[in-house]
């Protein structure tokens, strides 16, 4: 009984102020649902690899080796490694090594170019715990030619029919027997993989499978629960250099699966800043918005100042006036609580197209309802327990008077909470404006190559023995300036290779270059610039063994001049020469430095065509490719892509990031400006005699304006003096991920306190010019 006349008082005073509380309801309604789509993102990120049981036990093998004159980390790593691991490590109860690859795929006349292909080790599946539908798990990639696909793929080339036992073409040439079929793979994964193949078949293509130098595969071992990571590291490292003793600098360094989404394997935040940045971002919403109810529930104080006194003279007791507040908080919490949940619902595609995720509300979860009632609950408690104490704490006779808010302490406790807040906006529009410009700046700087009007795709069939005339086919049309071969796409050239060795080498000191094989084209067709020496051609024989280095090769060689000069690779008898030098460029993306690289001319490793095309319209010079295409690699689907936008890819979830500070950056604007009407509302309250009493003495109504606005301005202004070095530490620390970065600019930091003091003066106009226009005679005929 006692309750349900608590909540119909509740609902009562809330008819009576309806514009205040619709206020109240919707600024903690934005901040609610901001904050729920914040942890659904935050839970997500934290969920990747969470479909393998064992994901802190299976640890990814990185190469730790010196790379020009720094140590660099690789995940590549030899094809022995695993085998010698199972031999001589006792600790890994299980390893595994897989490739990714890609292959045309054919049934009946059904035909696709798949890119999402891993050739893995038989024991992958022992490892890696995928949910079966169909076949054995241990003995799936036992097989030579057996293959395991997903359900999707199934699907896909089989419709319903049963596919176990059926075979696939892979290239044309090859029949692979499907013997599992497993779950679709969730994108929460970096094993993100549909079709699986045994090893062998592709690795015995690609390099020596006997050799420690080629390292172009990833290790994985399972180890025991109470395995000690560093020890293990001692050993792997220690096997390493007993098949490679020539590079006494080379370590191995284990990372857990279940951190390699948020974390790089030298234990530095990547992702997970991310994580955190979000997270505090998310708390500082809500605790914006609840800060908003404060003071907008204070501000209606002075309405209930009578009510106050008389409960209060009638015998009601504080703990019965707390309780009738804090049901008017909960009330108002939960109301903003459903409306969040409608606003997540109809947001929620909009914010999984913003991130790039899949993010469903998971109802079901045995988590979440009880999560959503605790979150209830603590918005009530932080929205309503300070204005609830503040108001039930004053005496009778000071409330018949409407002197509830009396005191500094109390005002300046209120200034205090808006200003945090202002501080936390301006922080925010500090920080998305430094990530804008940091990520437009990584799009639009010169990478050393022209990557716009270039399409590219893969060496299929035997085009690589038929790759001349298919070039001279290609170079008749007009539409076409240019095209070569290579191995990698630009901008993601990972491959190293070790075993160097020049003329007048000063030491043994053991060498790693990145490493890629281009034809004589590749440069031209690329925009590169050659400074010294010559090109590869086909009038050289010898070619095959000389080399073209880039600048920041030179200074780790030692060489004013190092055209000429004698280079090995890999210990060949014979020896090759620097025949070049091209402009440095960027390799990789550019989170990374530029290292030391060479070009070498190794038709075999041939694996993509890049073709430049004329400015302008390009669909004839495409259609003439793909006629070529099709006369040279008959069976084969054409599967081109742009470049530019290949490249652009790369820094896809930078821009998303970028773009969700944004969104909740002007959220918590949003939300700040609601508190801040509020509070100009109290203010124009508590000011309404003085502002008649200055109105009768001759004061304009512009001089009114300007005595709030002027208040208002100070506390923007020390609200920036706390957020500048917040912002410029964190947005420092965020900056250190990119080689190539901006300078923090003062001028950045003094345009978010323009924006903020924008903002907070036409948020307080409409109070201030509303109080200042009022009647001398109705603000002070009760005096």
């Amino acid at each position: 009984m006692m309750i349900r006349n608590y909540l119909k008082i509740a609902f009562r005073n809330i008819r009576k102020q309806k514009a205040y509380a619709l206020i109240n309801i919707l600024g903690l309604a934005v901040g609610l649902a901001s904050f729920i789509l914040i942890m659904l993102w935050v839970k997500d990120e934290l969920s990747y690899e969470s479909l393998y049981k064992d994901a802190d036990r299976i640890f990814l093998l990185h190469t730790q080796h010196m790379e020009g004159d720094k140590f660099e980390i690789n995940p590549m790593t030899p094809y022995p490694l695993a085998s010698s691991i199972r031999n001589e490590i006792p600790e890994a109860l299980k390893t595994t090594k897989f490739r990714h690859t890609e292959a045309v795929i054919r049934n009946g006349d059904k035909i696709f170019r798949e890119t999402a292909v891993c050739a893995a080790d038989a024991s992958f599946f022992e490892l890696f715990s995928n949910p079966f539908i169909a076949g054995n798990r241990k003995t799936a990639l036992s097989m030579p030619h057996s293959c395991v696909i997903t359900e999707k793929i199934a699907e896909k080339y089989f419709g319903t029919a049963n596919p176990i036992g059926k075979t696939l073409i892979f290239n044309t040439k090859e029949n692979y027997t499907v013997t599992g079929i497993i779950e679709d793979t969730p994108y929460n994964t970096h094993l993100d993989y549909e079709i699986f193949i045994p090893l062998p078949r592709v690795a015995t293509s690609i390099a020596d499978t006997n050799s420690w130098s080629s390292q172009y595969l990833r290790t994985y071992l399972l180890a025991p629960e109470d395995a000690n990571q560093k020890a293990l590291n001692i050993k792997l490292t220690k096997l390493m250099r007993k098949h490679l003793p020539e590079d006494k600098y080379i370590e191995i360094k284990t990372q857990p699966i279940s951190k390699l989404h948020l974390q790089s394997p030298d234990n530095k935040n990547q992702g997970m800043q991310y994580v955190y940045l979000f997270t505090v971002t998310g708390i500082l919403i809500i605790l914006i918005a609840c800060i908003n109810f404060m003071n907008i529930a204070i501000s209606l104080s002075l309405k209930r100042a009578r009510e106050i006194g008389l409960k209060k003279v009638v015998g009601a007791g504080r703990g019965q006036l707390i309780t009738q507040f804090m049901s008017e908080a909960f009330i108002q919490s939960l109301a903003a609580l459903i409306i969040a949940m409608v606003l997540v619902e109809l947001l929620r595609p909009f914010f999984n197209e913003l991130t790039g995720k899949a993010i469903i509300l998971p109802y079901l979860n045995t988590w979440f309802l009880p999560s959503l009632g605790g979150l209830l609950f603590l918005i009530t408690l932080l929205a309503g327990s300070y204005p609830a104490f503040l108001l039930s704490s004053f005496k009778p006779v000071n409330a018949f008077r409407g002197n509830l808010v009396k005191g500094k302490g109390k005002d300046s406790f209120r200034k205090i909470l808006v200003i945090f807040q202002f501080a936390v906006s301006i922080a925010l529009i500090i920080g998305s404006l430094m990530i804008f410009r940091q990520l437009h700046y990584i799009s639009h700087k010169s990478l050393g190559f022209e990557a716009e009007n270039v399409i590219f795709f893969p060496v299929e069939g035997n085009l690589n023995q038929r790759y001349e005339v298919f070039y001279q086919e290609l170079m008749r049309h007009p539409g076409i300036a240019g095209a070569a071969r290579a191995l990698h796409v630009p901008g993601s050239i990972n491959s190293i290779t070790t075993g160097l060795d020049w003329e007048e080498k000063a030491d043994d000191k053991p060498v790693t270059f990145s490493f890629e094989s281009i034809d004589e084209h590749y440069i031209e067709t690329m925009g590169m610039d050659l400074i010294s020496g010559r090109n590869f051609s086909n009038e050289f024989a010898r070619d095959s063994l000389n080399v073209i280095i880039n600048e920041e090769a030179i200074k780790v060689l030692g060489f004013d001049d190092p055209v000429g000069k004698n280079f090995w690779i890999d210990g060949k008898s014979e020896k090759g020469k620097i025949i070049g030098v091209v402009r440095n460029f960027n390799a990789m993306p550019l989170m990374h430095e530029i290292k030391p690289l060479i070009f070498t001319r190794l038709p075999f490793y041939y694996q993509r065509i890049f073709v430049r095309l004329q400015p302008g319209n390009p669909k004839e010079a495409i259609s003439h490719i793909k006629a070529s295409w099709n006369k040279y690699v008959p069976g084969y689907p054409f599967d081109y892509h742009f470049l530019d936008q290949r490249i652009e890819k790369v820094y896809n979830n930078e821009m998303r990031i970028g773009k969700i500070a944004l969104a909740f950056t002007i959220l918590a604007i949003l939300i700040t400006c609601i508190g801040l009407f509020g509070l100009a509302s109290h203010t124009a309250r508590q000011k309404t005699r003085e502002i008649g009493i200055r109105r009768v003495f001759g004061a304009s109504s512009s001089s009114l304006v300007w005595m709030f606005v002027k208040n208002f301005a100070k506390w923007v202004l020390i609200a920036n003096l706390i957020a500048w070095p917040l912002a410029w530490y964190f947005v420092s620390d965020w900056l250190t991920n990119f080689a190539y970065r901006i300078e923090m600019q003062w001028h950045i930091f003094l345009l978010a306190a323009l924006s903020a003091l924008i903002l907070a003066i036409f948020t307080v106009i409409y109070q201030s010019w509303t109080a200042a226009m009022k009647n001398p005679v109705e603000t002070l005929k009760y005096e």
